[in-house]
């Protein structure tokens, strides 16, 4: 069991690290300018498609080890299983789709209970690294950052305008310690006037 206890905690360890420089390389090289990550887009969905395979791949190599190499455990199913039905069963395992024709029998159970939590954060990861990358593209998000990069000042809310809560609280009661404004919704963005 501690065989696969370490074998599972690599293999996490592994597929986070590979996730992390992808997300990371990505945000990088593209998220700098909103307007050119709608021009790479599929080219950051397909880099991300390639890496949930090659985590995959990973959690296949763990599978493929603790089943052939340190013998720990089987993956039982109606036919043979070889590298390409490991890795469909990793597959599936990562998505937590669990068609349930292959099944882990022993210790190697831990490493099946483990992949799915793992893919889906990682899913949800690349999900929201997508999300963000969209989001940036829309005209009103990128308002503000256009007007500073063409070195303007962007229009300010009018002086009427209602203050947020925190500092309203923080106006009837200056000498409490108020830490609302951690909570409070941000202001929706307001965009740039580049006529006067």
């Amino acid at each position: 069991m501690l065989w696969m206890i370490g074998l599972t905690v690599a293999a996490l360890a592994v597929t986070t690290m590979i996730h992390y420089e992808v997300i990371v390389g990505i945000s990088d090289r593209f998220g700098r300018n909103g307007h050119r990550m709608r021009r790479i887009l599929p080219v950051a969905l397909s880099v991300l498609v390639a890496t949930h395979l090659l985590e995959i791949g990973a959690y296949a190599g763990a599978f493929w080890l603790a089943r052939d190499v340190l013998r720990i455990g089987l993956l039982n199913g109606s036919g043979p299983i070889g590298f390409a039905e490991i890795f469909y069963f990793a597959a599936e395992t990562y998505t937590s789709l669990g068609y349930g024709d292959i099944i882990p029998v022993g210790d190697i159970r831990l490493l099946a209970s483990i992949e799915p939590v793992d893919g889906l954060l990682l899913l949800a990861w690349s999900g929201a690294l997508l999300y963000e990358a969209v989001h940036a593209t829309r005209p009103l998000a990128r308002g503000a950052a256009e007007a500073e990069d063409a070195g303007e000042q962007p229009r300010a809310a009018p002086a009427d305008a209602p203050l947020p809560a925190a500092q309203e609280a923080r106006q009837a009661a200056p000498d409490l310690p108020f830490p609302a404004d951690v909570l409070e919704p941000a202001r929706p963005r307001r965009r740039a006037s580049l006529v006067n």
